[in-house]
């Protein structure tokens, strides 16, 4: 060993490693190798650390909230004679999508939670097909299906929460599925922690493609610059859904009104937190609703969620500044896991996967033909 403080010290003792022989230097490895087993290795660490384990619910006070890093000032009153039945109510906002909801019914139907009642909100739909899929479902089991005049998704799904009989509150889109024990975990955290109120997960695309987006805590101020959350399939104490987080119906075009609902339970008051595990799967469609508004409407509808919450914006603005700074706009963001850096950067909108990029910048030979390449593209 040398000492820091010791001018000389290092090279001494460097000259004294370097001066020995194979064997002798062998020797010294293998004495550090049994040394570390004897004091470091699994067994010996379980054998200290099980006993202290087992004797911390004794010794330490049971834990009701959830560690929230920037929990906001709650600014809403919660019921306090809801029903504690422990019902889970899935509302299933239902347009023209005769083709994908059995798939959608039955990972519900699927799910390891009960109790569960089903609810479907038909906004009015007009194809054949779509209208007589949705009959086989009317009055089966703990399915119901409610009819109303298309008013769009926001009004459906507040429709279906408003007639929810349930303790917890699920949505989830009519061409989307979920994980059998997705339900599950997510009322075990309701249920625990007394300042959670929503509990989204990590998302498993489908379809038109196979890549996990693992979603983040929604926390101001990063909720505020991004959605981190899989916002349409969200489970939630109802009684808090209803007091903060209604969709907002005022939108002048559909898309992000449930981005806009967590936010609103956020800048209440209502925290939410997200299972690290792809439960919740989203069906990527080239026809899906959210895939045709333009970035002139998104801009128009972030404004819009902006001035709805301008207090919670203007209390995290430098956060959100800072943010911006350092990745650019929040509006194209998609997949985290792509790089942005160079997403933004390429011409033609081109995604890389994150993977990719560290492959390249690994090996230094692809790396420069990737240079090469880039500067190529770029003239």
């Amino acid at each position: 060993m040398f000492d820091h403080l010791l001018e000389g010290s290092f090279e001494e003792r460097l000259r004294v490693v370097l001066a020995l022989d194979p064997a002798q230097r062998a020797g010294i490895g293998e004495a550090a190798r049994i040394r570390v087993k004897k004091h470091f290795s699994p067994a010996v660490i379980a054998a200290a650390k099980i006993p202290l384990l087992e004797n911390l619910p004794a010794t330490t006070a049971a834990v009701t909230g959830f560690p929230v890093v920037r929990p906001q000032p709650l600014t809403v009153v919660l019921q306090e004679k809801v029903a504690r039945n422990g019902l889970l109510s899935v509302v299933v906002p239902y347009y023209n999508m005769g083709g994908y909801i059995d798939e959608t019914i039955r990972s519900i139907e699927a799910s390891s939670y009960r109790p569960t009642e089903i609810i479907i909100v038909n906004d009015g739909s007009t194809d054949e097909y779509s209208v007589r899929q949705l009959e086989r479902y009317r009055n089966k089991g703990n399915i119901r299906v409610i009819d109303k005049t298309n008013e769009g998704l926001a009004a459906a799904r507040n429709s279906g929460a408003a007639a929810a009989g349930g303790e917890y509150l699920a949505f989830l889109d009519a061409d989307d599925t979920i994980h059998a024990d997705y339900y599950s975990r997510a009322v075990r955290v309701l249920s625990a922690y007394a300042n959670i109120h929503f509990a989204g997960a990590w998302v498993q695309y489908t379809e038109g493609s196979d890549r996990i987006w693992p979603t983040f805590q929604p926390e101001a101020p990063l909720i505020l610059y991004h959605n981190t959350v899989n916002s349409s399939g969200l489970v939630y104490k109802r009684d808090s859904f209803m007091a903060a987080g209604r969709n907002d119906g005022q939108m002048l075009y559909p898309g992000l009104e449930d981005y806009d609902s967590v936010i609103a339970m956020v800048a209440a008051g209502l925290n939410g937190v997200v299972i690290p595990d792809p439960l919740f799967y989203y069906r990527v469609r080239q026809d899906s609703m959210i895939r045709g508004i333009s970035t002139v409407k998104k801009q128009h509808l972030l404004d819009h969620i902006m001035a709805s919450h301008a207090a919670i914006y203007s209390k995290f603005a430098a956060g959100i500044l800072a943010l911006q700074n350092a990745n650019g706009p929040g509006l194209p963001l998609d997949n985290p896991t792509l790089d942005k850096a160079l997403d933004t950067q390429l011409p033609f909108g081109i995604k890389i996967p994150a993977g990719l990029v560290a492959i390249v910048k690994r090996n230094r030979f692809i790396k420069r033909m990737a240079y090469m390449a880039y500067k190529a593209i770029k003239k």
